[in-house]
């Protein structure tokens, strides 16, 4: 009992020497518009998916040290309200990134969009159009570039074909 009492303190311990909470200001103004919970990640190499041999800037923090650290949790505010409107988080699977990003378009405090990413490919979005607090609108795209749209329809979720406009 004791020795994994132990082990849980000494991993918490371990776990906060490797993670990290970053406050940032990215358009210089003196108010602080990024938050970042990243752990240190030094083996981020084996998931460069574009394999340009830097860290993605979509899944990781390189500080001004060149430490890199792979977000797992960031908060943005885009309105230069002080308010959070842009929420992601990433999760990594073997070597593969899924990051969920969630945004306040309207500013009222309701995530009103959300959008899923494997990597750098967004298979799914999700949409309040109409901001009552409940998704209305579903697109979910496939590589190879078809696309299914559904909406809410009278509490019936119903596939919808839009035409384009070239």
């Amino acid at each position: 009992m004791k020795k994994n009492f132990l082990l849980l303190i000494l991993s918490f311990f371990i776990n906060l020497l490797y993670s990290w909470d970053f406050t940032i200001d990215t358009d210089k103004n003196g108010k602080i518009d990024r938050w970042i919970k990243a752990d240190v990640m030094k083996s981020w190499d084996l998931l460069d998916t574009n394999k340009n041999r830097k860290a993605d800037e979509l899944c990781f923090y390189v500080s001004n040290k060149n430490i890199v650290y792979l977000i797992e949790k960031e908060e943005m505010d885009s309105n230069a309200d002080e308010k959070s409107d842009i929420f992601i988080s990433i999760k990594v699977i073997d070597r593969d990134f899924f990051r969920e990003i969630s945004f306040d378009s309207n500013y009222d405090g309701n995530i009103d969009t959300i959008y899923y990413e494997k990597n750098d490919f967004r298979y799914m979005a999700k949409y309040d159009t109409n901001h009552n607090g409940f998704f209305d609108s579903i697109e979910e795209y496939s590589k190879n570039g078809s696309e299914i749209k559904q909406e809410l329809i009278m509490d019936k979720w119903i596939d919808v074909e839009y035409s384009k406009i070239l």
